[in-house]
């Protein structure tokens, strides 16, 4: 039997009150999450560890590949929202071979100017702009999606392992 790891990233952005543009896209699991949802499986140091994952936002043209990590990847973080670090997540059920997180009330990207967004990415580096945790995956647009200061951005993360 195979094990296949795969996520959906679900975008809501908002502008005063009002949903201005949503996406749905499927993400890249990158080795380092492989690795380190294996080891949470299997390795006896980490069996009872449960992670904290935190969502950041991804910019620019450089796209995620499979070998990126979070001390070393292609891609660059969009880093112009309100809070010092990353959207924490929480987890919120399991049902069956589907797990989801999405970013909690408190840290959802509230923008602090105008930007382009290209994605985001899962990590248990919390961090902004920074290279500590692991990278589980990243997901992200097949185009530039604009946002302005003041708006809202909300992304769900959707996690499925199937056998």
């Amino acid at each position: 039997m195979n094990i296949k790891l795969q996520s959906i990233y679900k975008y809501d952005c908002y502008r005063d009150g009002e949903l201005i543009w949503s996406e749905e896209k499927p993400n890249l699991v990158t080795n380092q999450g492989v690795e380190y949802a294996m080891a949470l499986i299997f390795d006896k140091e980490l069996e009872a560890h449960k992670p904290e994952f935190y969502c950041g936002l991804i910019t620019g043209n450089l796209y995620p590949i499979v070998e990126d990590t979070m001390q070393d990847h292609v891609f660059v973080e969009f880093t112009n929202y309100t809070t010092s670090h990353r959207a924490a997540t929480e987890f919120q059920k399991v049902e069956g071979e589907v797990a989801t997180y999405l970013s909690n009330e408190v840290s959802r990207f509230y923008m602090k100017g105008s930007g382009s967004i290209r994605g985001a990415f899962l990590t248990t580096g919390v961090e902004k702009g920074g290279a500590d945790g692991y990278l589980y995956g990243a997901s992200v647009f097949d185009t530039f999606r604009e946002v302005a200061e003041g708006d809202l951005l909300r992304v769900s993360i959707t996690v499925r392992a199937t056998g």
